[in-house]
Formats: C-alpha cells, sequence, structure tokens
C-alpha cells in the first residue's frame, strides 16, 4: 500500500500546486491585462502616436488607391496580351476575360502593395515630422521673414524705378535740361 499512498500525495501535492498556480496565473493575468489597458490608453493620448497613426493611414488609404488602378490597369493589359493567342478558338471572348481575371489579380495585388508601402512610409514621415516640428517651423519662420525682408526691398525698387521713370518722363516731356536729379526726387 506504499504505493497507493505515494499516488495519492503526488496527485494531491498536483492537484493543490495546479490550483495555486492557476490562481496565481489569474491574478497575474488581470494585472498584466489591467497595465496593458492602461499603457494602451497612455500610448493614444500621446501626440506623437496620433500624428504617426494618421499619416500612417492617410499614407495607406492614398498610396492604396493609386496602387489599385496602377494595379488595375497593369493587369488589365497583361491580360489582354496573355488572351491573344487564345482569341481564334474562343471567337475573341478569352482577350475580356483574361482582361478580367488579371485585372482583378492586378487591383488585389497593387492595392495591398500600395497600402503597406503607403502604412509604413506614412508612419515614417509622420513620426519623423513630428520629432522634428520645432525645427520645421523654425526654419518655416527664418524662410517667411526672408521673403517679407525680400518683398519690402523689391517694393522699394519697384517705387524708386517708377519714381525715376516718371521725373525721366517729365524731363523729355518738358525738354528739361537743368541737371535735375531723379535720386533725390521725393
Amino acid at each position: 500500500n506504499l504505493v497507493g499512498e505515494f499516488e495519492q500525495a503526488v496527485s494531491t501535492a498536483a492537484d493543490s500546486t495546479c490550483e495555486q498556480q492557476a490562481s496565481v496565473g489569474r491574478v497575474s493575468f488581470a494585472i498584466t491585462a489591467q497595465d496593458l489597458w492602461t499603457a494602451t490608453f497612455k500610448l493614444i493620448e500621446e501626440k506623437a502616436f496620433q500624428t504617426t497613426a494618421a499619416s500612417a493611414l492617410a499614407g495607406a488609404v492614398v498610396l492604396g488607391a493609386g496602387g489599385a488602378a496602377t494595379g488595375t490597369a497593369a493587369g488589365g493589359l497583361v491580360g489582354a496580351v496573355v488572351g491573344l493567342p487564345l482569341a481564334p478558338f474562343t471567337f475573341g471572348l478569352s482577350i475580356p476575360v483574361s482582361m478580367v481575371v488579371c485585372g482583378g489579380t492586378g487591383l488585389v495585388v497593387g492595392s495591398a502593395a500600395g497600402s503597406t508601402t503607403g502604412f509604413l512610409g506614412g508612419g515614417v514621415a509622420g513620426y519623423g515630422i513630428h520629432r522634428k516640428k520645432d525645427a520645421i517651423r523654425a526654419l518655416a519662420d527664418s524662410v517667411l521673414a526672408w521673403v517679407e525682408g525680400c518683398t519690402g526691398k523689391c517694393v522699394e525698387n519697384a517705387k524708386s524705378a517708377a519714381m525715376k521713370l516718371r521725373f525721366a518722363g517729365a524731363d523729355s516731356i518738358a525738354g528739361c535740361t537743368d541737371g535735375a536729379n531723379p535720386e533725390t526726387f521725393e
């Protein structure tokens, strides 16, 4: 009966250990799920994540649509070429059927490739732009200030040129030769 007692002891120990591990696992999982839930909401609230997600979505939509259009056109063209040799045997019906099949395949492949590329590219671009937004804003402000300065100089030069032309026109009309200086004209 020593074997029976050993089996019962092992069975009881295994059951209690499994119950303890299961209860520990439930608590551990509950804490992990709560931490995951909290971390997810913290991540969603970050501006960098929002910008990256929006850029990735926009890139996926734009390049996905472009990829779908390109894939459909290229697939249709390939389908027409593929269906051409069989046209005499199918009274020409192989051409449109091949165009539809290959065009549909091109649509699926093109939209998948385009949206994947757009998602990754848009996400990377959005994250990079968000990280460097202060430097980009400073550069844009300096360019704007430079343009405003150039605009002011252009306006001054245009006024000066107009005065010179007006003064030169008055001299030629009046026949003035008294040596007046157009630079000092206000």
